[in-house]
């Protein structure tokens, strides 16, 4: 669905069955991709925001299991993660000009949960499982790293136990992260 900023009733812009993500990429660019869920994988489309027009994307590195991707600011790539503990944590940067597949193996890493581009395209942010622990299946190293395109690794302090996600703001200089709390509050109510 859309819904003009000046507000007014939402349109409907297109719909498929399993709709899991979708994202569009920054101006100039147009491009609007979705991914729809079957049995064991995931199929990608490009639509168009506007008239819902839909075309399906052939990705030769995406061909089974669960994943979880983000649309470059430009346009031109996917950065694609697969979801679940893996032996080799890779990082897939996928052209959509001409489906090309650039790997960026994250040796140290054995599950990622969630992958962001920078803003300005150089590096993409990713919450990181080190090594998880025997013991009820808990994580011993939970941490957000940024990952620049030729594999360099920088580890955000203070973000051991952030789990999920990484958003950069549009400037570049801040990063949305999930939180919890164990605070709750009641309020009794009368006459109700």
């Amino acid at each position: 669905m859309r819904v003009l900023l000046t507000g007014g009733p939402p349109q409907l812009v297109t719909e498929s069955p399993g709709i899991w993500n979708y994202q569009c990429a920054r101006l100039p660019s147009t491009l609007c991709v979705y991914t729809a869920q079957e049995t064991n994988h995931q199929r990608f489309f490009e639509f168009d925001a506007l008239t819902g027009q839909t075309t399906e994307l052939t990705l030769a590195a995406v061909k089974e299991g669960w994943v979880n991707w983000n649309i470059s600011p430009d346009g031109k790539s996917l950065a694609i993660v697969k979801l679940g503990p893996q032996q080799k944590s890779i990082i897939q940067i996928v052209s959509l000009g001409d489906g090309s597949e650039r790997v960026i193996p994250l040796p140290d890493w054995e599950e990622i949960g969630s992958i962001d581009w920078a803003p300005d395209g150089k590096s993409v942010w990713i919450s990181a499982v080190r090594q998880r622990r025997p013991a009820f299946g808990t994580y011993s190293a939970q941490s957000i790293l940024n990952v620049d395109l030729n594999g360099k690794v920088t580890e955000s302090p203070d973000t051991d136990g952030v789990w999920f996600a990484a958003i950069p703001s549009p400037d570049g200089l801040h990063l949305a992260l999930p939180g919890a709390t164990e605070n709750s509050n009641v309020w009794p109510l009368e006459n109700f």
